[in-house]
Parts: structure tokens; C-alpha cells; sequence
């Protein structure tokens, strides 16, 4: 998703390249590049959002068992407790769903590139931040 989300950002520059070329040498087909960006986009966010619901339906949903209570206590923080708004609001809502609505409508593949990798960051370093508050001990 990373990848797709750098390529997404600088897409426009290699359009207008792909433009410039096209002048030059031929016809350069430079929609198709745009279109692979934005489809590999929007299965990178999908692929990352069956990942996030898998991990937080198999922490709620397992047997409670002594070894998952930190991992329980963790997902908690993350998502009903101090970090709740940065969780849903900013990793969740406009990192993951309001990118794959404009990348759905064909909407700006820059700014679903941004929002997407604003999203992941935000995504990543909230679940490092979560393993950290919960005492080892």
C-alpha cells in the first residue's frame, strides 16, 4: 500500500512526463499508468483493512487466555480508550475509507495517496505507541 501511495503522489510529474515523451517519441499511453496506480491502491486499502478488522476480531473473539491479556489491553487503548479518535478518525476513516471512495469514483488519485499514507503512518505508530503503554510486569 506504501508503494502504491509514494506512486499515487508523484503520478501527476510522471504524467506530465509521459506527456512530454509522447511529444517527442510517440504516443505514450500515460492513463494506463494513472489506472494501475489507483487499482493497486485500492486493493492495498482493502488488503489493510481485512487486516486490521482480523486483528481486532481475533483479540476480542478468542477464549480469554492468560498469554492474550496484554494483547487485550492493548487493543483496548487502541480502540476504546485514549487513543480512540486517532485510531477510527484518522487511521480508519480518512486513511482507509475516504481514500477508497475516491479512488472508487475516480476521484484524485493524488490526495487518496496522501490521505492513504497519512492514514498507514498514523496506523503504525499507534499500534507502537500501544504496545508501549501496557506494563510488562
Amino acid at each position: 500500500m506504501a508503494g502504491a501511495g509514494a506512486l499515487g503522489v508523484i503520478a501527476p510529474l510522471i504524467n506530465l512526463l509521459a506527456v512530454f515523451a509522447s511529444l517527442t517519441i510517440g504516443k505514450v499511453p500515460e492513463q494506463i499508468f494513472s489506472c494501475f496506480i489507483r487499482n493497486s491502491l485500492l486493493v492495498g486499502l482493502i488488503g489493510h483493512l481485512a487486516i486490521i478488522v482480523l486483528e481486532i476480531a481475533l483479540t476480542y473473539l478468542n477464549k480469554p487466555k492468560p498469554q492474550m491479556a496484554d494483547a487485550r489491553r492493548a487493543m483496548t487503548l487502541l480502540t476504546h480508550g485514549p487513543y480512540f479518535y486517532q485510531f477510527w478518525a484518522n487511521a480508519i476513516f480518512f486513511g482507509v475509507l475516504i481514500p477508497a471512495l475516491f479512488l472508487t469514483f475516480g476521484l484524485s488519485t493524488f490526495f487518496a495517496s496522501i490521505l492513504a499514507l497519512s492514514g498507514l503512518y498514523t496506523y503504525e505508530r499507534l499500534w507502537i505507541t500501544v504496545g508501549q503503554k501496557v506494563p510488562l510486569s
